[in-house]
């Protein structure tokens, strides 16, 4: 059971040899940890990814649960939020990113991406601002 709209309730098990089980609010862990949050996630952006004309590509589940934890406190402070309509489909990683704004932008749907500052991710922003 995944929380996708409240996913500041979210709780991740641990299992470790050395440490024993852990329940965190941190979302971090090994693949079987992290693969429900993602199937849902996933199901959750399938349902609604080609519906919204407007999207803002992040590399991954972590840039998604942050910038949708600080909208969260915004509107909770009676301040804007992320705008409804705009879907945040996490990509897995950057060099993902390519594709999703190719299969984006042939549906004609516009496209904003949110690249870390590393340089695995300069690298592909200078590579799809050079080849789009």
């Amino acid at each position: 059971m995944v929380p996708i709209l409240t996913l500041d309730r979210l709780r991740t098990v641990n299992i470790a040899d050395d440490t024993g089980t852990t329940v965190t609010n941190n979302p971090t862990g090994d693949g079987r940890t992290l693969a429900p949050i993602r199937a849902a996630l996933g199901y959750h952006y399938a349902e609604s990814l080609f519906i919204g004309p407007n999207n803002l590509i992040v590399e991954g589940v972590t840039d998604w649960w942050i910038i949708e934890a600080v909208s969260k406190h915004f509107v909770n402070a009676g301040k804007q939020g992320i705008p409804r309509g705009l879907a945040l489909p996490p990509v897995d990683g950057a060099p993902k990113v390519p594709n999703m704004v190719s299969l984006l932008t042939a549906q004609k749907l516009n496209v904003l991406v949110l690249l870390d500052d590393e340089k695995q991710a300069r690298a592909i922003r200078d590579e799809m601002v050079s080849t789009k």
